[in-house]
């Protein structure tokens, strides 16, 4: 919907950016893998998953493929012998694959009732848990599956089963964005080799374990079988947004199986996310942040021996890293699944994706010296950023790879020894049309650092050969250089990688250029960087970007009369601001559930904590307290909200009805300013979609929206309606 004079109906439609968006965004989009090797054999099979925009359906489908590559003699590279088609996964929720590769469980609702499903070679297996618990927990931050060494128990995570009776009417929080309506997690193991009721032998032993005092996530067994380690995260006195939040009250604990004898193993001070039990079974690896303050910052890698109960740093906090060859320090969002080791000549190591300045980097961490290797050549060498999807202890790794101009491949490689280079084989890498292609290859791009800011502050720059779209120059070329859209990232701590991103890449082709900021408290860049925003946002993240933005629009090839503003969440709050500090060089801003008030925002988000934490002001997530006028004020000189009286460039404003991390009252009070002052403001409201405004409709109808205003604001006009349109 929108809420100024222009009609929805009368919103363009330009034929080519719909044909583009449809040809590039349904590619298939790679999201998850598994390898089962027999080197005796010479073969490695690859099970993966993909994701992918079914325009006809309007909706995201997930498909299941298969893989069979043959191993070259000397053991090191492998070569792909065939492909299956790929199977739609349709009402499955997880999808795991047992550490053998011998069974593969598969979650399912169907017909209101839940329903785990075991495959095997020449087995099946269905096994109804409706009565016992409430839906599957299958996302990154709470699912998994954890297995006992001989495959006859696991364990997952559920929503806790609630009472038919008066007791559901006390309220109880969910974990906020991305979780709205969810019941409190819990364990729930089953055991396939009991059999409770001898009159159903089919239906083994399931066991909830609801009584636990933390929420579980993340949980793996002991070789055994007879304990679970699991993120526990204190939900008391309220449980804070969990998704992309590593600073929580979260630990790793043991409990048996039963649900007795709990043990936190984390030390105080630090959190735990992600335990990873070491082959051999008598350790466990976990990432650690400090509690508190920013939302994602360095990470430590600990180890926990079991044995010994007691806890040792493997990878420590890096504080500065200014020079590119430098290892910056962790920031990875979590270990793979199914362990993440290599054993090798030298010693066992944990294979793990961290972001490395401007590129997603995958390194080998010895276990026991905490020595780091990089294992993907950095820019200039090779261009790619990298998505780790699955590791054998025998050294091969299943990745994605891309780069701003180039969509995500699959690849194999084999780690066989540290400091030899890795001979990596496409598996599987989307077709593209012709048409695409062409589009692809008419950008250029770079990273630099930008002159007047700190040395780590980099600017992604794309640049397009000619301008390909119609609007926007005739005859394939532009008579003052392109149009230039500047991208300040969310988080604030969040960083741009050399990743493909379709949007980026979509607006490069038509003929604009993009300039990314990594500004002062990007992530990827040490310790240091990320908490000198801390208390300082709306001065060195405005100040970087803008000054990255002057940098850029005097760039050869671009027209710095035409510069506009695109960001999202934090990216947003710095677009609303210059947007105000700068009306007369940024001509138009486009803004995503942007912060515009953060002290409005305390009341409503599920991340109150981090309005405190960024304004500078003391926060106990343990004992938190209420806003004071004081406190507002600060905040409130932060924000974009301070300035809004100056904007006067269009704005477009795009919000989701069901974000819970920057709620749309935020945007709409600044929309309804500026409206009530005249300024040409443009609200589209997405239904049911949250703060990444990833729903099949916000992403297609969204980028429709943003590439006609653009062209509206930069480009020739567009063709007149016709009367029978």
């Amino acid at each position: 919907m929108t809420t100024n004079r222009t009609k929805a109906d009368d919103l363009p439609k330009d034929t080519a950016v719909v044909e583009a968006f449809r040809k590039l965004g349904g590619l298939p989009v790679y999201t998850a893998a598994y390898i089962a090797s027999d080197l005796a054999a010479g073969t490695i099979g690859i099970s993966y998953t993909t994701s992918v925009r079914d325009f006809q359906r309007k909706s995201k489908r997930r498909f299941l493929s298969q893989a069979a590559l043959s191993v070259t003699p000397q053991l090191q590279t492998a070569s792909v012998a065939r492909k299956f088609f790929p199977t739609d996964l349709g009402d499955s929720g997880m999808v795991a694959v047992s550490p053998s590769g011998a069974w593969q469980l598969t979650s399912r609702i169907a017909d209101k009732k839940r329903y785990l499903e075991i495959a095997g070679a020449g087995s099946f297996r269905s096994i109804e848990v409706t009565k016992k618990h409430g839906d599957f927990y299958a996302d990154d931050a709470f699912g998994g599956v954890g297995w006992s060494a001989d495959e006859t128990k696991f364990v997952y995570i559920a929503e806790r089963e609630i009472p038919d009776n008066d007791s559901k009417y006390v309220h109880a929080m969910d974990w906020g964005e991305g979780y709205t309506g969810k019941a409190r997690p819990v364990l729930v193991v089953v055991d396939l080799s009991a059999v409770p009721d001898q009159d159903k032998p089919d239906e083994p032993l399931v066991t909830v374990l609801a009584a636990l005092p933390v929420s579980a996530s993340q949980p793996v067994l002991t070789r055994a079988g007879d304990k679970i380690i699991f993120t526990g995260i204190a939900d008391d006195p309220l449980p804070f947004g969990i998704k992309f939040c590593y600073n929580r009250r979260n630990a790793i604990y043991s409990v048996k199986t039963d649900g007795t004898d709990l043990v936190k193993l984390t030390p105080e001070g630090r959190n735990g996310r992600y335990p990873r039990l070491s082959p051999d079974g008598a350790s466990v690896y976990y990432l650690s942040n400090k509690i508190g303050g920013a939302h994602s910052a360095c990470s430590e890698l600990v180890c926990y021996d079991l044995s010994k109960s007691v806890a040792s740093t493997v990878v420590p906090v890096v504080q500065t890293a200014i020079q590119p060859s430098v290892f910056p320090g962790l920031f990875a969002d979590r270990l793979v699944g199914n362990g993440p080791w290599v054993k090798l000549p030298t010693g066992l190591h944990l294979v793990i994706q961290t972001s490395w300045r401007t590129q997603e980097t995958l390194v080998a961490i010895h276990a026991t010296t905490g020595v780091v290797t990089r294992l993907t050549r950095p820019l200039p060498e090779s261009p790619y950023s990298w998505s780790l999807l699955g590791v054998t202890l025998d050294g091969w790794i299943v990745a994605t790879r891309s780069t701003l101009s180039e969509p995500a491949s699959l690849v194999l490689g084999r780690l066989v020894r540290i400091g030899e280079p890795i001979a990596w084989t496409v598996v599987d890498k989307p077709t593209i049309p012709a048409e695409i292609e062409k589009g692809l290859a008419n950008i250029d791009w770079k990273v630099s650092s930008v002159p007047g800011c700190d040395p780590n502050v980099e600017v992604l720059l794309m640049t397009p050969k000619v301008a390909r779209h119609p609007r926007l120059a005739e005859h394939g070329a532009t008579a003052n250089g392109a149009p230039l859209v500047v991208i300040p990232h969310g988080g604030p701590h969040g960083v741009i990688s050399t990743a493909f991103s379709l949007y980026s890449a979509l607006l490069a082709s038509f003929g604009f250029a993009v300039a990314q900021v990594n500004y002062t408290g990007s992530t990827g860049y040490g310790e240091e960087f990320v908490q000198a925003l801390i208390g300082r946002i709306g001065d060195l993240d405005l100040s970087d970007v803008n000054t990255a933005a002057y940098w850029a629009s005097r760039q050869p090839g671009i027209d710095a009369s035409r510069v506009s503003l695109f960001g999202g969440s934090h990216g947003g709050f710095v677009t609303g601001h210059l947007l105000g500090l700068q009306p007369d060089f940024f001509k138009a801003g486009i803004l995503r559930n942007p912060v515009i008030n953060v002290g409005a925002m305390v009341a409503n988000s599920d991340i109150p904590d981090w309005c405190f934490a960024e304004a500078g002001i003391p926060f106990d997530q343990a004992a938190p307290h209420l806003l004071s006028p004081g406190e507002y004020d600060t905040m409130f000189k932060k924000s974009p909200a301070s300035v809004a009286h100056l904007v006067k460039s269009p704005v477009l404003l795009m919000l989701g009805a069901g974000d819970r991390r920057v709620p749309p009252s935020d945007g709409m009070r600044w929309a309804q300013y500026l409206l009530g002052a005249g300024k040409p403001i443009t609200v589209l409201m997405y239904p049911e979609t949250g703060h990444a405004l990833d729903s099949f409709e916000a992403e297609r109808s969204g980028f429709e929206s943003i590439a006609s205003f653009l062209f509206d604001r930069f480009g020739t006009p567009a063709p007149a309606k016709s009367a029978s349109a």
